[in-house]
């Protein structure tokens, strides 16, 4: 509320906001939901150079790691992208209930499909342990991180004309 609506021949989504989604935002979360993927391997004894395992538990392990990599990138993604230049940290965080009602609902979603035989059964997944669980909570703060560090060289240098 403290700007004034965009114009209305004013594009919802303009370049600006796509190169912030496919060229920044989301190479850092492909490289996040990699190392998930990687770390899981990595736990199980892989090292680089060896052979790595194409089907099995350690393999499922580490496809489940990614899709949690996906939802922990998400849940820092969508703190991150509240306000286009000011930090979300003026923005606050806790201000919009149904993005905290979404949030929980997708830790639930995963948290099902990781945990419930069933799921697992159909989506072929597999329950990730402590370590794993760890490791995924660095992600949003990962992706808010560098979200901010881009808002705040905005703020700096000024719109690019």
């Amino acid at each position: 509320m403290n700007q004034p609506p965009r114009p209305r021949n004013k594009r919802l989504l303009d370049f600006p906001l796509i190169a912030r989604a496919y060229f920044f935002l989301g190479p850092i979360e492909a490289a996040l939901c990699m190392a998930g993927f990687f770390f899981a391997y990595w736990l199980r004894g892989w090292e680089w150079g060896l052979p790595m395992p194409s089907d099995g538990i350690t393999y499922i392990t580490a496809t489940t790691m990614s899709l949690a990599g996906i939802v922990a990138s998400q849940i820092g993604n969508v703190f991150a992208c509240r306000t286009d230049k000011g930090s979300v940290f003026s923005a606050g965080f806790f201000k919009n209930r149904l993005v905290l009602f979404g949030i929980a609902a997708e830790i639930l979603l995963i948290l099902l499909l990781t945990y419930t035989p069933f799921m697992q059964r159909v989506f072929g997944l597999s329950p990730l342990r402590i370590a794993e669980w760890t490791f995924l909570l660095s992600f949003p703060v990962i992706v808010l991180l560098f979200e901010e560090i881009r808002k705040l060289a905005a703020r700096r240098i000024g719109p690019i004309s």
